[in-house]
């Protein structure tokens, strides 16, 4: 019998039980005539024909078995018998539900977090390449600092530099606040970080004295500017400051951090302009992360073996490359007279997912 008779017996099961046992009384007539035919009389022949079929309702099952899917209609029972009995207690009923809904969605998050920190790379190019500049267990520098390191290095074929920011999008009354970060100039580029339309900052935006300029991002710029595609040029305002956005920045790149979509990108040096506050020179505000791509015939461990050289602040302060675990490798800062509290070594550091 073919699957779909089967499933269709399944769902007529009625009708099934008489053909059955239409059936089964075919063949206990035809045996009884037989023993008939033999000298025996109609009643004696009867019941010796049912003696040699056997229990009557155990054949009726196993032939029923036979013209189903079994497995699929013990499911069916269950499922039957399981909605009777949390329907006979509702509050049980609420309690699983409720628990069942609590794990499932428990377990969800938990994938997701994992997908994104352990499983997914960052959608930028080769991001195995990228490793991060920490200062022992604190990942936060100067611009300073991160001043004379971006001059003074030759472990990285490119670095960068960012910092998380705030954005008031309101010109007035009610705060609209944004998610944005401080860039330096080779931000997309060491990345890889393309706009799909206008262009990205670069090293020629980044220089001290700037202009207020700013790249958005594809939902900042289909929510806020419509997507419209000659909001490139056009002034928006951040901090109560007409900011001119010079760029979209393609929609599968939201930022280095786990959760936070960057709106509005912005160079560090534009500080000035947003926000009229200065800390280009500040030695004691910590704000920036510094992320790398190793140059192509170095590697972590080759990184701590690389000479003293390769990464200094000043005449006066250079930096020691020591080995600290076979996936990270620390910088120590000799001859530094500022730094945040219980710090002193940054640290070349571990390859960077997404953050």
């Amino acid at each position: 019998m073919s699957w779909l008779a089967r499933l269709r017996n399944l769902v007529r099961e009625n009708h099934l039980s008489r053909d059955i046992d239409r059936e089964m009384a075919f063949h206990i007539a035809e045996r009884t005539d037989d023993l008939v035919a033999t000298g025996m009389t109609r009643r004696a022949a009867e019941r010796e024909a049912r003696r040699r079929f056997g229990n009557y309702g155990t054949q009726k099952e196993r032939t029923r078995d036979t013209n189903i899917i079994a497995w699929l209609d013990v499911l069916a029972k269950d499922v039957r018998y399981a909605a009777r009995a949390l329907r006979a207690s509702p509050a049980y009923t609420a309690v699983a539900v409720l628990s069942l809904g609590l794990g499932i969605g428990a377990n969800t998050a938990v994938f997701s977090l994992v997908d994104a920190v352990v499983l997914r790379s960052l959608p930028v190019q080769h991001p195995e390449e990228l490793v991060q500049v920490r200062l022992d267990n604190n990942g936060y520098f100067t611009n300073p600092i991160w001043e004379q390191l971006r001059d003074h290095q030759d472990v990285f074929r490119g670095v960068f530099a960012f910092g998380n920011a705030y954005f008031n999008l309101a010109a007035a009354g009610e705060e609209r606040l944004a998610e944005g970060l401080w860039v330096s100039g080779d931000f997309f580029s060491t990345l890889g970080v393309r706009a799909v339309a206008g262009r990205t900052l670069t090293r020629a935006d980044d220089y001290r004295g700037c202009p207020g300029i700013a790249a958005v991002s594809y939902g900042f710029w289909q929510s806020t500017l419509g997507g419209d595609p000659a909001a490139v040029g056009r002034m928006i305002a951040l901090d109560g400051h007409l900011i001119q956005v010079v760029g979209v920045i393609d929609p599968r790149f939201a930022g280095l951090d786990v959760g936070r979509r960057v709106q509005v990108y912005a160079p560090v040096c534009a500080q000035v302009v947003i926000t009229g506050r200065n800390n280009l020179d500040q030695r004691s505000t910590w704000y920036l992360h510094i992320v790398g791509r190793m140059r192509p015939e170095l590697s972590l461990p080759s990184c701590a073996r690389a000479s003293p050289r390769s990464l200094r602040r000043s005449s006066r302060t250079r930096f020691r490359l020591t080995a600290r675990a076979s996936n990270s490798v620390s910088i120590s800062a000799e001859g530094s007279r500022s730094g945040p509290p219980s710090t002193r070594s940054p640290d070349c550091g571990t390859r960077t997912r997404a953050r």
